[in-house]
């Protein structure tokens, strides 16, 4: 039995796999968001989907059911948003397709439907690094948000100091 322990223990910690938790650094201020956005919208969201994508070009990992279930596929949510304004970023749909995760771990931002939000956002997932082959969503009309980006219920304040730093630059 020990001896079935141990060589358990050891098979867990040789196999190591790179897990990221959610970590935001304090408080961006509007005009830091504001630089560091690809886009920055005032929008009503419309719809939510989970998407699970499948990283079909990890040929790298071993078969086994745990890596197909964990390693090679990932939900996401994409949210369906009616846009009122880009104050920045280029759109030329009335409805563009913001995407996040679930939220928990993964800094997922949730929003609520029929609400309307000031959303800072970027171009490409933030889950996207070199080595990703992960079929994250982007293009035309595709934003990406999560909890660490300025995102929150619309506010007139908000919005007055986003249109008058904007003026400014």
């Amino acid at each position: 039995m020990q001896k079935l322990i141990l060589t358990t223990s050891i098979m867990l910690f040789a196999i190591s796999f790179d897990v990221f938790g959610c970590s935001c650094s304090g408080n961006n201020t509007i005009e830091s968001e504001i630089d560091n956005s690809s886009s920055v919208i005032l929008g009503r969201i419309i719809s939510e989907e989970e998407i699970t994508l499948i990283d079909s070009g990890n040929s790298t990992l071993p078969d086994s059911i745990f890596v197909d279930a964990f390693l090679s596929s990932q939900v996401i949510k994409k949210f369906q948003v009616e846009l009122i304004k880009a104050f920045k970023g280029n759109f030329d749909s009335e409805i563009i397709a913001i995407y996040s995760g679930r939220g928990g771990g993964d800094c997922g931002y949730h929003f609520e439907i029929d609400k309307t939000y000031v959303i800072y956002a970027d171009d490409i997932s933030y889950f996207e690094h070199d080595e990703s082959t992960m079929p994250y969503p982007k293009g035309k009309n595709i934003a990406w948000t999560n909890i660490c980006d300025r995102t929150n219920f619309s506010k007139q304040s908000e919005i007055h100091r986003i249109e008058k730093y904007l003026k400014t630059e």
